[in-house]
């Protein structure tokens, strides 16, 4: 089995990878001790690199990561390249897959294919070149975890005073936005086994679990920690505000996307529901 982890910056795919990890399903080399915080985010760095190189020019990144000298910057403690790419817009998708690229991305496939019965791999930029690596994959099943783009807001430092660092929050929608429409262009695109899971959900409900046991076919460890769920969607004015300024300048209004997700989630279940009942 192979599986396909798709979600946008900070939507809870390092959970769903690691819970795959720890339950039998190879998702690259890590140090199970390492934490989130120290880097470990339990990306394959493999996947990483071809990402990055696919996405090449394709990608405005802050101000910031325009002053490095190199576009890979040194590795954190975790052995990853520091992740620049989380409020970096998307100019544009990259369209044709390099005879390199897809070279190396086939040795990847068969080199994983040798060593592992069941593996698969985790990286926000596949949501943006999943179309490329379509065409290596064998059989595969995807998981698609989405969160609410108002739970973002502390997360990127877009809380209080700072909420009015427009460029910023921008930036946020604007990537949110991007990358879930890719994702859902994809479900429409390839005829792949797919689930879409709701963090918030995941974190709350037992049933969100438990779909994404009975989609895997296999017994996940839990490693949720509500406790750790904290960053609670914001209805404040002065966001509502913010967000109703910037939607014109958005691929779509990023209200609009998350109604889809959660749509197209609700669906996913009463799919699912009509399958078991059908049994």
């Amino acid at each position: 089995m192979v599986i396909v982890v798709l979600g946008s910056h900070g939507s809870g795919t390092t959970l769903i990878g690691q819970m795959l990890h720890l339950s039998g399903v190879n998702m690259g080399s890590f140090d199970v001790g390492m934490t989130y915080d120290d880097g470990n985010q339990y990306e394959r760095h493999r996947v990483v690199a071809i990402n990055r190189r696919l996405l090449e020019g394709s990608l405005i990144h802050t101000a910031r990561f325009h002053k490095q000298k190199s576009f890979l910057p040194e590795v954190n403690q975790a052995g990853y390249a520091p992740n620049q790419d989380s409020l970096s817009i998307v100019r544009k998708l990259p369209a044709k897959l390099p005879l390199q690229e897809q070279k190396e991305m086939e040795r990847l496939v068969q080199d994983l294919d040798e060593k592992y019965k069941d593996w698969g791999f985790k990286d926000p930029r596949t949501c943006l070149t999943y179309h490329l690596w379509h065409e290596v994959l064998p059989q595969h099943k995807v998981i698609i975890i989405y969160r609410d783009y108002k739970e973002l807001l502390q997360r990127y430092h877009l809380v209080g005073w700072r909420m009015f660092n427009i460029p910023r929050y921008f930036r946020l929608l604007h990537v949110w936005t991007f990358y879930n429409l890719s994702i859902m262009k994809y479900l429409e695109l390839f005829n792949v086994p797919a689930i879409v899971i709701s963090h918030r959900h995941l974190m709350q409900d037992p049933a969100e679990f438990n779909r994404l046991e009975s989609f895997v076919d296999r017994e996940l460890m839990d490693l949720r920690d509500p406790t750790l769920y904290r960053s609670h969607a914001s209805t404040g004015y002065r966001f509502r505000w913010l967000e109703s300024l910037l939607q014109p300048f958005l691929p779509e209004p990023s209200q609009k996307v998350y109604q889809i997700l959660e749509q197209k989630r609700r669906s996913m279940i009463l799919n699912e529901a009509g399958f078991c009942k059908h049994r």
